[in-house]
């Protein structure tokens, strides 16, 4: 945790970290090189991504810099500090191929509802768990209302902190035209069974990532 405001410089992309959060945390790229490497591997010039649960923009910034002026990037971040940070990241890297929809992510949209933070973990912020710490009211939109205008996407990385199948339940018509898709583990069998078990009767095939993320593709 920085204690004060900080500007981090990681692989050529530039970063603002707020003091007092655990913004450094989210922005350290080698704590989820798994993902980055994904990122590289299937992102091409073109393509279009969503970083569902955007947070402070890591992977925003690595996958638009992918995709090109072409290409388009849908960031989701519900908090709105967070996405305030986000939006400023994404302009100091000169990502003008980036859209930041500030709601939560849930399998209805335009429903007001309770967000919460467990202590200074802003990156930790959620609809489906309870924490005695920062609290704001967010409204909710599904990736099927949200994307009903784009023909396909490539990948979409979930880390929602335990809104996962919720979201996926709001996207059944995106996940039709949706190549792969990234998703947090909840550390739950039975929650992570639950969210595999729709993936797969969505016609894609699952298997882990890393330890702390699952990969669905068709």
């Amino acid at each position: 945790m920085a204690v004060r405001d900080l500007t981090v410089t990681q692989d050529g992309l530039i970063f603002r970290a707020r003091g007092g959060t655990d913004d450094l945390y989210s922005i350290w790229a080698a704590r989820e090189g798994a993902i980055a490497d994904c990122l590289r591997r299937l992102l091409k010039p073109g393509d279009v991504f969503v970083d569902a649960g955007a947070n402070m923009g890591l992977f925003t910034v690595i996958a638009a810099r992918l995709v090109g002026p072409a290409g388009r990037v849908y960031a989701f971040e519900m908090m709105a500090d967070t996405a305030a940070s986000l939006r400023r990241n994404v302009d100091l890297n000169g990502a003008t191929n980036v859209v930041v929809i500030e709601r939560a992510l849930s399998d209805t949209a335009g429903r007001t509802i309770r967000a919460t933070v467990p202590g200074v973990q802003w990156g930790a912020a959620s609809i489906a768990r309870v924490y005695d710490g920062a609290a704001q009211d967010v409204e909710t939109t599904t990736l099927d209302h949200a994307l009903s205008e784009i023909s396909y996407v490539c990948l979409i990385k979930m880390d929602l902190e335990g809104a996962e199948l919720a979201a996926l339940r709001g996207a059944a018509m995106t996940l039709m035209r949706t190549g792969a898709v990234i998703f947090e583990r909840q550390r739950d069998r039975g929650a992570d069974e639950t969210l595999e078990a729709f993936l797969r009767a969505q016609g894609m095939t699952v298997r882990a990532l890393d330890k702390s993320n699952g990969f669905a593709a068709r």
